[in-house]
């Protein structure tokens, strides 16, 4: 590598070798200029922190480059060169590695362009990164909860400067109007910053030993035949007019059911196997069809177009499948059933309950749910009680008839297995 008295006119005749080409500069001792066969010509500076040799890239002639964070960028020449060289030679006595410095510099501007200047960036950086492995529900609920009631309070502040009292003032006013909300809120924040501590993006949550504001009560509501009746009665013109018939005859839940593909259903089996990814516990989910059940199926299978993928199908084909149940129509089924808390979570709960009424075996319950094993069964246990889940349901099935065509009486139910049925 020779070594010359580098200088400005000089740097900038040097040609192109045929083979990359290294200049030793006499006046600043470690810096280099390398010049390649393109004819790029950079400046770095090689030293030695302990034992380590060092190779440290300053930057390119002529190309823009500031000589601090705070100035602006100017063509790199020769004396800017020699200027950044001897600091880093200084720094290097010291024991100062500025390769090392460089490295987690970048890696903090990696982190600092992820998390984003303020908690709503941060906020869609999760949602889009965390979408594809979320049940649908669990995404529309996130979604919401940073879009309506997250964002407009906390969006503009800098992710790293929301704290405790910032989160907990925030949940504790949404849980004066809708305690539940509240929850879900705190709930998506939590999920928020949990990510970006996962990811190093902050070192710390500020949602770290805070609490859901509301204690949540477990809901046991089960429907009587008098109740069934009317919730049917009150469904035909709504969006839910097969999805909740559907519901009853299934066990499933509401967001899986919205979500079927008519490519996850087959006619010839009867079977609507629900894939592990729209599922809560993640585990496919095989769900025999009962006459009933079969015949809503084809039913809708007339009713949408057919290149359409889904059996529920939101009104705009963009939007994908139907999404959750508008409060106008919940409130309209509430007032025309006679049943003012009509949910339709409590339809699983209800099915689960009648099944039970009938004799039918907690474990092939827990099929028809889909509910997953305890651990030791699932090692050692391998059937999925389709056949007994299939014939529950065609008992069921035969019931429910009975109970719309009013053949049975009122049929209250004041116990639940609410604890079982999620």
């Amino acid at each position: 590598m020779p070594t010359m008295n580098l200088t400005d006119r000089g740097v900038k005749a040097l040609p192109a070798p045929s083979k990359r080409k290294d200049y030793r500069d006499k006046v600043v001792p470690g810096l280099v200029l390398r010049v390649t066969p393109n004819g790029v010509k950079t400046f770095s500076v090689w030293f030695r922190v302990g034992a380590k040799a060092r190779r440290f890239t300053i930057g390119q002639l002529g190309v823009p480059w500031k000589r601090t964070p705070e100035s602006e960028a100017v063509p790199l020449g020769l004396a800017d060169a020699r200027q950044r060289a001897r600091e880093i030679l200084a720094n290097a006595g010291r024991g100062v590695d500025a390769v090392a410095e460089r490295k987690v510099q970048r890696a903090d501007a990696q982190k600092r362009d992820l998390l984003g200047e303020s908690f709503e960036k941060l906020g869609r950086r999760f949602l889009e990164d965390v979408a594809p492995g979320l049940r649908p529900r669990s995404l529309e609920e996130y979604t919401r909860a940073l879009e309506k009631d997250a964002f407009p309070v906390l969006g503009k502040i800098p992710p790293e400067e929301v704290t405790k009292g910032h989160v907990r003032g925030l949940v504790a006013e949404i849980a004066k109007r809708a305690p539940v909300q509240g929850n879900r809120t705190f709930a998506a924040i939590r999920r928020v910053f949990g990510w970006a501590v996962e990811r190093d993006m902050l070192a710390s949550s500020p949602c770290a030993g805070l609490k859901a504001p509301t204690a949540e009560l477990v809901r046991e509501r089960v429907y009587s035949n008098d109740e069934i009746r009317g919730a049917f009665g009150a469904v035909p013109g709504t969006e839910l007019e097969h999805l909740m018939p559907l519901l009853f005859r299934t066990a499933t839940r509401s967001e899986e059911t919205r979500a079927a593909r008519w490519e996850d259903i087959d006619f010839e089996e009867r079977l609507w196997l629900i894939p592990g990814d729209a599922t809560k516990n993640h585990e496919s989910h095989p769900v025999p069809l009962s006459t009933g059940a079969e015949a809503i199926f084809k039913e809708r299978r007339e009713a949408v177009p057919a290149d359409c993928p889904w059996v529920f199908p939101a009104a705009k084909s963009e939007q994908g499948f139907m999404p959750n149940p508008g409060w106008a129509t919940v409130t309209s089924i509430r007032e025309k059933s006679g049943v003012p808390d009509f949910r339709l979570h409590d339809v699983r709960r209800t099915v689960a309950t009648r099944l039970a009424e009938a004799g039918t075996p907690v474990y092939v319950i827990e099929a028809v749910l889909g509910h997953r094993p305890p651990r030791l069964v699932r090692t050692y246990q391998k059937h999925g009680y389709v056949p007994e889940a299939r014939a529950a349901l065609e008992t069921w099935g035969t019931r429910l008839a009975r109970i719309l065509a009013g053949k049975e009486g009122a049929g209250a139910h004041p116990l639940a297995i609410s604890s079982r049925v999620r």
